[in-house]
């Protein structure tokens, strides 16, 4: 790469950008976000985000039909996708020219369609992947986990329900669409071997074609409950699942708020020696499950429109019924409890160096991702893209034990879902005393 650190420009029309140059690469990569997701929804256009986020390759202002989308790709050689999550949609580029890439993202986020017959094309499609989703016991614990943190908004599925989709109204889709996709609402992150003033002229041109007389909508605030560890009663649900699902146990712990780099990265690799710590414990030594696991999560302020940035730490099970109680002790007093173990401390530590010296050679793809997850979460002005190798320089246990410390001074919410009111009732006491 020719430059570690990567600016962030704000182009006229609000549209805020990042442009990578990768002489040394022949594809581009484009990624167009848009700050809104299933938690920016109303309450009559539950699943609009997500509906959206597939009406749009039915067909564009330049792109009329899903063929036309279709053939314009095959020509291409396109790689294109969009996903979408509580707080963002993404729509996905890859391909061997600056201006095919850019006019894809742009075509399928900033100028649908949105016919009735594209809706009703997708109405069906949408409501069979729901019900894939709602076949897995994950769905529901999932959903009741995130609700118990978060709270409704939160707990909600990404997709809506079947009822919800059923409902979806052509007017609905394209009132969402209105209201959040602006530039103003948008992060582009372009990787190419062009220059950064070729990428910029091109992204402005982008900006240009949407009209740069839209207004910077004003943020949606979402409403979050704060994170309430007392809330036991509300963490323990009983789930209709056969008896012979299994009880899924997490330990949650709210951290505090930061924007640092430095402390997001150690949060990061706490949560991964916990993971592992997790793994090896319940898996390789009491052998009482497939694998343990651990994570953080972050809501960014960018999200809510005001300056808000929560996260917590959780470590989780899958368990039998019997098992649920010893493997739950074992998570809180041997994994998350216990000093930091220096040889599992070595080994991420040798896979975070590992990621890190990869980066700079990773195809543009990666790299637009990586700055794409950055943008995405917060305000930044420059990503660094060898923030993570002088972290992995300059990291140590200590530093780490340290945040466990701070963590473990907090007062921990169990949540439990489980088939068996049984093992809850268990867990409760467990949990309470």
């Amino acid at each position: 790469m020719t430059g570690e650190t990567i600016q962030v420009e704000h182009l006229e029309g609000g549209l805020r950008a990042a442009f990578v140059n990768l002489p040394h690469f022949k594809t581009h990569s484009a990624r167009l976000t848009i700050n809104s997701g299933s938690m920016h929804e109303s309450e009559d256009a539950y699943g609009a985000a997500h509906f959206l986020e597939h009406v749009t390759f039915q067909g564009t202002e330049d792109m009329p039909t899903e063929q036309d989308v279709h053939n314009y790709t095959e020509e291409k050689g396109i790689n294109r996708n969009a996903m979408t999550s509580q707080l963002f949609t993404t729509y996905i580029a890859d391909g061997y020219d600056l201006e095919s890439v850019g006019f894809m993202v742009t075509q399928l986020a900033l100028h649908p369609n949105l016919t009735d017959e594209a809706l009703e094309g997708e109405r069906k499609p949408i409501i069979d992947e729901t019900n894939g989703y709602a076949s897995s016991p994950y769905y529901y614990t999932s959903n009741v986990h995130n609700n118990a943190i978060w709270g409704d908004q939160y707990g909600r599925p990404i997709t809506g329900s079947v009822e919800d989709v059923a409902a979806m109204t052509p007017e609905a889709l394209r009132s969402f669409h209105q209201r959040h996709y602006q530039l103003g609402n948008a992060v582009l992150v372009i990787c190419s071997p062009e220059s950064v003033d070729r990428q910029r002229e091109y992204a402005q041109s982008i900006a240009n074609g949407f009209g740069v007389d839209q207004a910077k909508p004003s943020p949606v605030i979402v409403d979050l409950p704060e994170f309430n560890p007392g809330r036991l009663d509300a963490s323990l649900q009983q789930v209709d699942l056969p008896l012979s699902a299994q009880t899924m146990i997490n330990i949650n712990y709210v951290l505090p708020e930061t924007k640092d780099p430095t402390e997001l990265l150690s949060y990061s690799l706490l949560s991964s020696i916990f993971s592992k710590t997790t793994f090896n414990r319940l898996r390789r030594e009491m052998a009482l499950c497939y694998g343990g696991s651990a994570a953080w999560s972050r809501l960014a302020d960018l999200s809510f429109g005001r300056d808000k940035n929560w996260a917590y730490m959780y470590a989780s099970a899958s368990l039998n019924g019997e098992d649920s109680i010893t493997g739950l002790k074992a998570i809180k007093e041997d994994v998350l409890g216990k000093p930091l173990s220096e040889e599992v401390f070595d080994s991420v530590l040798v896979s975070l160096h590992r990621d890190a010296d990869s980066v700079m050679e990773s195809p543009p793809s990666q790299i637009a991702e990586r700055v794409k997850s950055i943008l995405s979460n917060s305000n930044r002005n420059e990503v660094s893209l060898e923030e993570v190798k002088e972290f992995a320089r300059t990291v140590s246990l200590d530093s780490i034990r340290k945040l466990q410390a701070d963590m473990l001074d907090t007062k921990p919410l169990v949540i439990a879902t489980s088939p068996d009111s049984k093992v809850l009732e268990d867990i409760g006491e467990w949990a309470a005393s």
